[in-house]
C-alpha cells in the first residue's frame, strides 16, 4: 500500500482526511510507469481541497486491499464507489461526482449497439468479474449470451474473431490497451454507473465537508473540465476565438451590446442559478427516489427512482404509477390520491408493494405532498426502498412465531422474568410448559409472578427467593434446583437457569428456561442411597477399592487399599497403575496381567487372581484381586476398569496349615492301604496254601474263587496307595489292571480266549470302586469258567461308557456257549451271581443280562469333592 503525500496544507483540520483511490481504474485514477497517479480523481481531489479546511492524504492500493484498509477503520473515504444495498449498511455517500458509460466493442462493418434493447439474441463478451460483468448478470445480460474472459485482449479478440457479436465494458480502454484492435467503440445510453465517495455509517460532518466542496467544485466548473478531459466530452466543441475573426468587426456593436445585456442579465440572476444549482444538484445525487404524478401518471422522476427499480426514463414517464402497483393495493393508494388533491390530506406516508416488469416485488415507503406542476395539481412524492426493511420484519415475525411454537412444544419452560424497581416480578413471557409443571396458565403470571411462588414448595420459597436477589444484585447467572407443589398435588422437582440483563427502567429481566427434572432427581436420590448402602457394606467388609483409568492409566484407590499396605493417602498420592505394579510380587505379576489381557480382550466376563503385595514393614501380604471393567467407548473399546482388593492372609495361611495337615494324612492312608493290600496278599497266599492241602475240587473252586476276590481287593488298594489322591479312584485304569491280572491268572494256555477292552476314565470314590472290581472280577471269571468249554476259542468284552445325565454303564459280555434259555436270574442259586446283584445296588444301580450272554449294571458316580477333576475325562 502507497501513502500519498497531502495534497494541500493543513487548515481548520487537525488530521488529514485518508482517501483510499483504486491504483488501476482508469480513467478514475491509475499509476504510470513511473509510479505517478494520475487520473480524473487525484485532480478533482487537488481541485476540493482548502475548500472548508479539507486536506486529503492519498492512499494508493488495490480495491480489494482499500476496501479491507476502509472496514478496518484506517481509511476515511473511499473515492469511486457505486452504491448498493449492503453498501448502504456500514457507509454513507455523497453527491454523485462522475460517471462512466456502458461501452461496446463491435466489428466495423456490423451495426453498432447504443442500447441494450439491441442485446438480445447475442453473444457478449466480458471481462471477468468487472463492474460490467457483474452488472450484466444480474441483468441476464439483457437478452444475450454472456461469454466472460480473463484479460482485455482475449475479450477484444473474441469479437474479432466472431466468437462474440460484442465486447461490453465501461470505459475505453486507451488507457490499458492502446490497440483497440479496429473495432468500433459506442456509448450505451442506459447504462450509466455513478460514481461517489464513501464515508462510515454516521460521519455526518465529514460528509457535509465533502458535498460542500464537490459542489464547490461542480459549480465553478472544474468537474465538467475535468470529466471531459479524463473521461468524455459532455456537449459539444467550444467555439474559439480564432473561428470569429472573419466576423468582428461587423458584430462588435451587437456585441457589446449583448454582452452587457448579459452581464446585466448574470447579476440579477446569479443568486437564483446558485441555488437552483444545489437544488439540482440534491435532486439529481439524493438516495431517495422523487418523483411527480399528475393524473396519475409519472411526469418527473429523479435517477435515484431509475436505480431503485431498475427501470429507464422511458419506462416510467407517461406511464401510471396503477401499472405498478398490486391489484389489492390500488383503491387505497387512489384514495390517498385524491385525498391530498382535494386538500383533504396535507401529507401522506403510505407503502407500496411495486411488481416490477422483469417480476421482482419492490416494497417502498413513499411520503406525498399536493404541489402545482406547471399550472395544474399534483403530487411530489419521496420514495424509498424498504423491501430489505420489510423482508426482515416478516423473517423476524416468522422467526418469532417459529420460536414461539419450539417454544411450547419443549418439554420445559422458555421465560422472561423481571424484577421491577419497586420490587413487584412478573414473567413478560412464559411458554406453554408453565402449565405442564406448574399447573398454571402463561395469563396469570404476565403481570403478577406470585402464583408461581405460591406453588413453590414451603421449603424451598426463602432460599430460592434469595437466590434470585443474589443474580440480581452481582448480575451473576441462577441456578437453581428446587420442588413444586403442582396444583394436582403432586410434587416435582425442577431445575432453572436464567442470564438477567439491566434494564433502562432500573429493573432486572432475565432470560432462562426450567426443566422438570423429577426422574433425574429421584433416580440420583436412589442412587445416592444405593451409593451410600454400597459404601456401608465396603466398610463391613474391610475390602480396599480400586478405578482404573484404562486409557490413562490413571488409578484411585480408597483409603482402606493404602492402610492394608500400611500407608496413608498423601503417602501414596500421585496414584497411577504403577503404585499398584511396584509393589506386586514378581512371581505374581505375570498371572495377574494374562488375567487382565483375558478380561479386556473379552475372553473372560471379569478380571480374578490372587497375588502377594509388599506391606510397607516389608513383609509380603496375600490379596484377593477382583474386578470388571464398568464403561466402554462408542467403539465398545474399555475406558474404566474398577475392583476390590481382599486381604486373605490369614486364609491362605489357613490354607497352607490344612494342605500340610492333609499331606500328612494322604501319606497316613497310604501307608494304610499298602499294609490292607500287604495283609490281603498274604490272606490270598495262605487261600492258595489251604486249596492245595485239599483234594475236593469243590473246595479247591470255592478257594480259588476267594483269592480272586481277596486279589481285586488288593489291587484296588494298591492302585490307590500308587495314585495321588487317596479319596478316588480312576475306575478305568483299576479294571483294565484287574482284568488282565485275571486272564493271566484263569486263561487256558495259548491264550484261546482273548480280552477285549473299552473302558472310558472315570473318577469314582473309593467306596463304589471296590464293588465295582468285585463285581467285574465275578462276570470275567464266570466267563472263563463257564463260557468256553474244551478248546474253544473266543472274547470276553468290559465297556465302561457314559449313557447321559451323569450316569455310567458297566457291561461284561462274551462270545462263549451262553446262558441256558430258562435261566433267571432272580431264581439262581449262583453264588457269584448273587454277590453281583448285591454289589450292583450297593453302588446305585441294578443288575441286567442279555443274550449274548451280556451283563450291565447302570450307576451314577457319587459326587467328587470340589476342586478334584470331574467324573469324566478324556485322559488316559
Amino acid at each position: 500500500m502507497t501513502l500519498g503525500r497531502p495534497i494541500a496544507p493543513a487548515a481548520e483540520e487537525n488530521r488529514s482526511v485518508r482517501v483510499g483511490v483504486d491504483r488501476n481504474s482508469p480513467p478514475l485514477s491509475f499509476l504510470d510507469e513511473n509510479g505517478v497517479l494520475h487520473g480524473f480523481t487525484p485532480e478533482l481531489l487537488a481541485s476540493m481541497a482548502g475548500v472548508n479546511g479539507l486536506r486529503f492524504e492519498v492512499v494508493t492500493a488495490s480495491w480489494k486491499e482499500l476496501s479491507a484498509a476502509f472496514e478496518a477503520g484506517e481509511l476515511d473515504v473511499l473515492a469511486n464507489i457505486t452504491i448498493n444495498d449492503a453498501r448502504r449498511e456500514t457507509m454513507d455517500f455523497t453527491i454523485q461526482h462522475s460517471y462512466v458509460h456502458g461501452i461496446t466493442y463491435t466489428r466495423p462493418r456490423e451495426h453498432p449497439l447504443t442500447h441494450t434493447s439491441q442485446f438480445a439474441g447475442k453473444r457478449m463478451a466480458s471481462l471477468h468479474n468487472s463492474i460490467s460483468d457483474v452488472d450484466a448478470v444480474r441483468h441476464r445480460g439483457w437478452g444475450a449470451e454472456i461469454v466472460p474472459y480473463a484479460t482485455w485482449q482475449e475479450m477484444l479478440g473474441a469479437v474479432v474473431r466472431g466468437d462474440c457479436d460484442f465486447a461490453l465494458i465501461i470505459r475505453p480502454l486507451k488507457f490499458e490497451q492502446p490497440d483497440e484492435m479496429g473495432l468500433r467503440r459506442s456509448f450505451v445510453e442506459d447504462i450509466r454507473y455513478p460514481f461517489h465517495m464513501a464515508v462510515h455509517r454516521g460521519d455526518r460532518r465529514r460528509l457535509e465537508n465533502l458535498n460542500e466542496a464537490l459542489a464547490t467544485v461542480r459549480h465553478n466548473g472544474t468537474t465538467d473540465r475535468l470529466f471531459a478531459k479524463w473521461i468524455g466530452p459532455i456537449g459539444p466543441r467550444p467555439i474559439r476565438a480564432v473561428d470569429l475573426q472573419p466576423y468582428l468587426l461587423p458584430a462588435a456593436a451587437v456585441l457589446a451590446g449583448v454582452v452587457l445585456f448579459m452581464l446585466w442579465q448574470r447579476r440579477i440572476n446569479r443568486t437564483l442559478q446558485a441555488s437552483e444549482e444545489k437544488y439540482r444538484v440534491l435532486v439529481d445525487n439524493t438516495t431517495e427516489g422523487i418523483f411527480v404524478l399528475q393524473e396519475h401518471k409519472f411526469c418527473f422522476i429523479n435517477p435515484a427512482l431509475l436505480q431503485m427499480t431498475g427501470l429507464r426514463a422511458d419506462q416510467l414517464l407517461g406511464r401510471s404509477i396503477f401499472d405498478f402497483i398490486r391489484p389489492e393495493e390500488q383503491a387505497t393508494a387512489n384514495t390517498r390520491q385524491q385525498e391530498l388533491l382535494e386538500g383533504a390530506r396535507t401529507a401522506s406516508r403510505l407503502d407500496y408493494r411495486a411488481v416490477l416488469p422483469d417480476g421482482r416485488d419492490l416494497r417502498l415507503s413513499v411520503s406525498s405532498v399536493r404541489i402545482d406542476w406547471r399550472g395544474r395539481p399534483a403530487t411530489l412524492s419521496f420514495a424509498t426502498d424498504v423491501t430489505a426493511v420489510r423482508l426482515a420484519e416478516q423473517a423476524r415475525e416468522e422467526a418469532a412465531q417459529r420460536l414461539t411454537k419450539i417454544a411450547d412444544r419443549v418439554p420445559g419452560v422458555v421465560y422472561q422474568y423481571r424484577l421491577r424497581a419497586d420490587g413487584t416480578t412478573c414473567f413478560p413471557y412464559v411458554s406453554e410448559g408453565i402449565r405442564r409443571i406448574y399447573g398454571i396458565d402463561p395469563g396469570q403470571v404476565r403481570e403478577d409472578a406470585s402464583p408461581v411462588y405460591a406453588a413453590l414448595h414451603p421449603d424451598d420459597l426463602d432460599r430460592v427467593t434469595e437466590s434470585i436477589l443474589v443474580s440480581a444484585r452481582e448480575f451473576s447467572p441462577w441456578h437453581d434446583e428446587h420442588r413444586v407443589v403442582h396444583r394436582d398435588g403432586s410434587v416435582r422437582w425442577v431445575r432453572g437457569n436464567a442470564l438477567p440483563q439491566k434494564e433502562p427502567d432500573g429493573s432486572v429481566l432475565w432470560h432462562g428456561y426450567i426443566q422438570d427434572v423429577t426422574e433425574t432427581k429421584q433416580a440420583e436420590l436412589a442412587l445416592e442411597s444405593e451409593r451410600r448402602r454400597l459404601a456401608d457394606i465396603i466398610n463391613a467388609t474391610n475390602a480396599a477399592t480400586w478405578e482404573w483409568n484404562v486409557q490413562t492409566g490413571e488409578t484411585k484407590y480408597n483409603e482402606r487399599w493404602g492402610s492394608m499396605l500400611g500407608y496413608t493417602p498423601a503417602e501414596l498420592a500421585p496414584t497411577t497403575l504403577d503404585t499398584w505394579r511396584s509393589r506386586i510380587h514378581p512371581d505374581d505379576t505375570a498371572a495377574a496381567g494374562m488375567q487382565a489381557e483375558e478380561h479386556l480382550a473379552g475372553r473372560r466376563d471379569h478380571y480374578e487372581c490372587e497375588v502377594r503385595l509388599r506391606h510397607k514393614a516389608g513383609h509380603w501380604i496375600w490379596v484377593a484381586d477382583t474386578g470388571q471393567i464398568i464403561a466402554r467407548d462408542e467403539h465398545g473399546r474399555p475406558l474404566v476398569m474398577a475392583g476390590i482388593h481382599l486381604d486373605i492372609t490369614e486364609r491362605k495361611q489357613a490354607e497352607a496349615a490344612v494342605r500340610a495337615s492333609l499331606r500328612e494324612k494322604e501319606a497316613l492312608l497310604k501307608e494304610v492301604h499298602h499294609r490292607v493290600k500287604n495283609n490281603l496278599q498274604v490272606i490270598t497266599s495262605l487261600l492258595r496254601l489251604e486249596a492245595a492241602r485239599h483234594a475236593e475240587p469243590q473246595v479247591k473252586d470255592v478257594l480259588r474263587e476267594m483269592q480272586g476276590r481277596i486279589r481285586s481287593m488288593a489291587l484296588l488298594h494298591e492302585t490307590v496307595y500308587r495314585a495321588d489322591n487317596v479319596a478316588r479312584v480312576n475306575l478305568s485304569i483299576y479294571l483294565r489292571q484287574l482284568t488282565t491280572q485275571l486272564f493271566r491268572a484263569q486263561n487256558s494256555p495259548g491264550e484261546r480266549v482273548r480280552l477285549k477292552l473299552d473302558l472310558t476314565p472315570v473318577t469314582v470314590e473309593l467306596d463304589q470302586a471296590i464293588p465295582c472290581g468285585l463285581i467285574v472280577n465275578e462276570l470275567v471269571t464266570n466267563s472263563l469258567k463257564h463260557g468256553f468249554a474244551g478248546a474253544q476259542r473266543g472274547e470276553v468284552c468290559v465297556s465302561l461308557q457314559p449313557v447321559g445325565r451323569g450316569a455310567v454303564q458297566l457291561v461284561v459280555s462274551d462270545t462263549g456257549a451262553g446262558l441256558p434259555v430258562d435261566f433267571d436270574l432272580e431264581k439262581t442259586d449262583s453264588l457269584g451271581l448273587r454277590l453281583v446283584t448285591d454289589l450292583a445296588r450297593q453302588i446305585g444301580g441294578e443288575l441286567q443280562f442279555a443274550a449274548g450272554p451280556s451283563f450291565m449294571v447302570t450307576f451314577t458316580p457319587r459326587a467328587v469333592p470340589r476342586g478334584s477333576e470331574p467324573p469324566f475325562s478324556t485322559a488316559v
